[in-house]
């Protein structure tokens, strides 16, 4: 399965992991991981 996504979301994404790992050290890394996480999950039970 191909995954797309749109440049204004990854752009907002890019721009959260940044505002984040501002706040706290690794927040921002820990929000991508979380979201990896759900989007291999999507791909993974794409049935579901």
């Amino acid at each position: 399965m191909k995954i797309i996504i749109l440049e204004q979301a990854f752009e907002e994404f890019s721009d959260a992991i940044i505002y984040y790992e501002d706040k706290q050290a690794d927040l921002g890394l820990k929000l991508k991981d979380e979201i990896d996480q759900h989007i291999n999950w999507i791909l993974n039970n794409s049935t579901v």
